[in-house]
């Protein structure tokens, strides 16, 4: 017994000592060899709760201020803007800042999304009030895509790219009721939504990826962020980059492609999709769209050109935004002016405009690749910013329906959604870059 009890007490120290030494290893742990080279960048590193106050402060600061705002007289924002006064008419004036939160506004989503409904992104009405996992503050919305929803309806949306036949929307027109808003939603630039005067005097608000919009829905979207911390090692943005530049696109025939093949005169890029071939690229491997494994090739490339398809007023696509997300430099080509916070992050890009010829674009490229910190500086922006893959415009929208009760209608769609006035921004610069070298004769 005496064995069995010593046996027993020597057990009890062991242990003892056992879950004191745990105790003391878990408070001083110290840095291990993984831990501190792993390739994961220091910004990654933060709880799924900093992410949802930071867009929570973000998304409550943007509705007060629009309900700061109403009340007053709208500035006119010059002619060609979405607020033209020439081509708006907002007779009267009846807002009001009353919060009624037993008040829910109706949104029916009038036509389908690319084809699609419910809408692939916005499916029922819980997701149309959160943004970011975040409730949209101060106001609610039901959201509808049953189109015997319309009398009901305080607001319709109509996708530019799905809209019905003219006679239908005609037909819903004379049945509208004076405080109905009638929401114009175009994603794409006017090369590719033409026929816009058939809608003269139909809509009242346009949502669109310009920052004059009514409502404002570029492709992607970053904000301020109050949580991210300092990335104590930049280096981190460099681990894996090991090849320059590439280009990625299956529309060929436009513009860009004599500026690709321009830029391979001068320096080596690598080709994926379908402009292969008609740009004269000579990289032999592949990058299947969507892949994972397609995906990490990418991520070794220091710079994505993020040409864009049309050259219009603030239209810039996912390219640019995508390119950001993997962590890579984008060259931007496109008819927006880059240097408005609205459209573009500060400090993320190069912009291809920004140089005389395309030969000391590639001579820039040529030299960041070769100076490490002078390409860091691209991703200082890391620090400040954050990115997420859309705007609050649920949120502005439903509070926007509270608050705005102003008559207002596009009398002349045609004029400020219009190709010929919107797009073919720098054209003729870059028509100049572009053009082929003079052959000479010895």
């Amino acid at each position: 017994m005496q064995c069995t009890k010593t046996s027993f007490g020597t057990s009890i120290l062991v242990i003892l000592t056992m879950v004191l030494l745990m105790m003391y290893y878990t408070d001083h742990k110290p840095t291990t060899h993984l831990e501190s080279h792993t390739s994961v960048p220091h910004h990654r590193h933060k709880t799924q709760g900093n992410i949802t106050e930071d867009c929570k402060i973000h998304v409550e600061s943007l509705v007060r201020k629009m309900m700061e705002s109403y009340g007053l007289s709208e500035k006119t924002r010059g002619e060609g803007t979405l607020n033209s006064a020439k081509n708006v008419s907002t007779r009267g004036s009846n807002t009001t800042n009353i919060i009624d939160k037993n008040v829910r506004k109706v949104v029916l989503a009038y036509t389908m999304y690319f084809g699609q409904k419910p809408w692939g992104w916005m499916k029922n009405t819980h997701e149309f009030n959160h943004w970011q996992g975040v409730k949209c503050p101060y106001y609610n919305c039901e959201l509808t895509f049953e189109r015997r929803d319309r009398p009901r309806s305080d607001a319709l949306i109509f996708h530019a790219r799905d809209m019905p036949f003219i006679d239908t929307l005609r037909y819903a027109l004379e049945r509208k009721s004076p405080t109905q808003k009638w929401i114009y939603f175009a994603m794409e630039s006017p090369m590719n939504n033409p026929l816009t005067s058939r809608f003269n005097s139909m809509f009242n608000w346009i949502m669109t990826y310009r920052s004059d919009s009514d409502i404002f829905r570029p492709y992607s979207y970053y904000f301020e962020s109050k949580h991210i911390p300092l990335v104590q090692d930049v280096k981190e943005y460099m681990e894996g980059k090991d090849r320059l530049v590439f280009w990625a696109s299956s529309r060929c025939g436009l513009m860009r492609d004599k500026f690709v093949k321009k830029l391979l005169e001068y320096m080596k890029v690598d080709v994926f999709g379908a402009c292969k071939k008609a740009v004269g690229a000579s990289n032999k491997d592949k990058c299947p769209k969507n892949s994972e494994r397609c995906e990490k090739k990418l991520k070794r490339y220091k710079f994505e050109l993020a040409l864009e398809n049309s050259y219009c007023v603030d239209y810039v696509t996912e390219k640019y935004w995508d390119a950001l997300k993997r962590g890579v430099v984008p060259v931007v080509l496109g008819g927006a002016n880059y240097s408005k916070k609205d459209i573009a992050i500060p400090g993320s890009f190069i912009n291809a405009m920004d140089f005389k010829t395309v030969k000391k674009l590639a001579e820039y490229l040529i030299y960041l690749h070769k100076n490490e910190t002078a390409y860091l500086e691209y991703f200082k922006w890391k620090n400040k910013y954050r990115i997420v893959d859309y705007p609050p415009w649920n949120c502005i929208l439903c509070a926007r329906l509270h608050l705005d009760n102003k008559p207002k209608v596009y009398t002349w769609l045609d004029t400020i959604w219009n190709a010929n006035k919107q797009c073919g921004i720098h054209r003729k610069e870059l028509q100049k870059m572009v053009r082929p070298r003079p052959r000479t004769f010895e």
